[in-house]
């Protein structure tokens, strides 16, 4: 696919990154601590196109850019109504969960990020990922759940990052295991396989991408 567009500098000398219309490279995004800042010379649309190569919810957007809901909402929008943006659990009352469509793997594969693992999400249970986020508790049981563990040591790994009493990781625990989740064998819980599956799926980060031209402009095909 052609590559159009070039880097422009601004009226203070810096470098402006091109739209995602115009089918450019991004830069990498910034780490800030447990999330992502948007570069100050990159526009929010462009910033979360990355991470829509899997399907990712507005609340997993706000997390990995930093940016506000009402942002990230109205950048989903514009996406969509463009076509490069598509829902794909629209029957899923909280959460969801949006990708890019056949026309925004074009432009994104064109822009130089990997979309390779495009088929890799063919078999994620969409649906139930949805609902698991959802819900806080929910997403802390997924995240900490890495190894078979009683309730208690379950709720000492979670109550760094969240309040959760001791109730509520029991309730959380059966509403999974009834979804097929979680397991509980010998008093301990533990992923089942769709579980492992969604953990990876919660916990992966954005397709890497190329990285920023330096002060040379790209070349006009």
């Amino acid at each position: 696919m052609a590559v159009a567009g070039q880097y422009t500098e601004s009226l203070k000398g810096q470098q402006r990154f091109p739209t995602f219309g115009e089918a450019v490279c991004f830069a990498p995004l910034t780490p800030c601590g447990v999330r992502f800042e948007v570069p100050h010379n990159m526009s929010l649309q462009d910033a979360i196109i990355p991470h829509l190569v899997a399907p990712r919810c507005a609340r997993e957007l706000r997390e990995r850019t930093g940016s506000s809901r009402k942002s990230v909402e109205a950048a989903i929008c514009r996406l969509v109504r463009r076509g490069w943006v598509k829902c794909v659990t629209a029957s899923a009352r909280q959460s969801r969960l949006y990708q890019l469509s056949v026309l925004g793997f074009l432009l994104a594969e064109g822009a130089g990020i990997d979309v390779s693992r495009r088929e890799h999400y063919a078999d994620l249970p969409l649906d139930l990922y949805a609902w698991v986020q959802s819900g806080v508790y929910r997403r802390m049981v997924l995240k900490h759940l890495d190894c078979d563990l009683f309730p208690k040591q379950l709720r000492l790994r979670i109550v760094g990052a969240v309040r959760m009493g001791a109730s509520h990781v029991h309730h959380t625990l059966r509403d999974l295991h009834q979804r097929g989740v979680v397991v509980l064998r010998d008093r301990r819980w533990s992923l089942t396989v769709v579980g492992e599956r969604l953990r990876e799926h919660q916990l992966e980060q954005a397709p890497r991408q190329l990285p920023p031209l330096g002060p040379e402009p790209m070349p006009k095909y």
